[in-house]
């Protein structure tokens, strides 16, 4: 069974698919999710060759040599926080974002499970969420208690 923020965000992607001719770059490849079905141009880029992605490299770093118009930024935002390349990886996703684009970040809350001690300390809330992702527009967010939120930004 789907939890209710993994099943609502499946089911707004599908809809957002929907006459979506543009095309999408997928940070983080997970290895649960493939939404390459839903989009005709969809790539993915993550620094582990084993899960493979479309595009083996680090985010920041990688030469990307066109604009994207939907940018999925799920469920790695907490891995960049803390490490010096939270800044960069927003800086890039502001770059890559075509004219009207659309930017989609998921990232868990303070009460999302966590793997390990680590991992807790980079838990967020949506205030600052919203404080960290100054210089977009937040067009829309859906929050799940403390659990999970998305936010579709546009520039």
């Amino acid at each position: 069974m789907l939890s209710e923020h993994r099943e609502w965000f499946n089911n707004f992607l599908e809809n957002l698919s929907k006459g979506f001719d543009g095309n999408v770059l997928d940070i983080g490849k997970s290895t649960e999710w493939d939404y390459s079905r839903l989009f005709k141009d969809y790539k993915t880029i993550d620094v582990l060759p084993k899960i493979q992605p479309d595009i083996v490299g680090d985010f920041c770093e990688y030469p990307f040599d066109e604009y994207f118009d939907l940018i999925l930024c799920i469920g790695i935002f907490e891995q960049f926080r803390g490490s010096g390349t939270f800044e960069k990886m927003i800086n890039k996703i502001k770059g890559l974002l075509a004219k009207d684009g659309i930017a989609i970040f998921g990232c868990p809350g303070k009460d999302f499970p966590c793997r390990n001690q680590v991992d807790s300390g980079k838990r967020t809330n949506l205030n600052e969420l919203t404080k960290l992702l100054s210089g977009f527009k937040i067009v829309s967010f859906k929050t799940f208690d403390e659990i999970y939120y998305f936010l579709i930004c546009k520039l």
